[in-house]
């Protein structure tokens, strides 16, 4: 039998537009996102990224960058949103980005 290996590699926002050319992310772009004001992270989100950067309030929301990876399925959108957002808490003393009201599934 042939024996393979199969490793999950974890999404690290690999693409990345400014804010002023949000046009170039494909409308049914989908997966996790994070926003950027010079270099910090201010919020990370998942879902249609198009889309949520339309939701209403968050043309006042100052970020200058938006980086995200695609992922297919809601499931997988919230286990690796909820993975950044440990991440960032863990490196900033349990605080969550400025922007984020909710912490994803199952944070407090």
């Amino acid at each position: 039998t042939n024996r393979f290996w199969f490793v999950e590699l974890c999404p690290a926002f690999e693409m990345k537009v400014n804010r002023d050319n949000q046009s170039e992310i494909v409308s049914t772009a989908s997966g996790i996102y994070r926003y950027l004001y010079k270099g910090e992270i201010v919020y990370i989100g998942k879902g249609q990224i198009r889309q949520r950067l339309r939701e209403a309030g968050r043309d006042d929301w100052n970020f200058d960058t938006i980086e995200f990876s695609l992922i297919s399925g809601e499931g997988k959108q919230y286990e690796w949103e909820t993975y950044w957002i440990n991440k960032f808490r863990e490196a900033n003393n349990n605080a969550f980005p400025m922007y984020n009201l909710v912490g994803g599934r199952g944070l407090k």
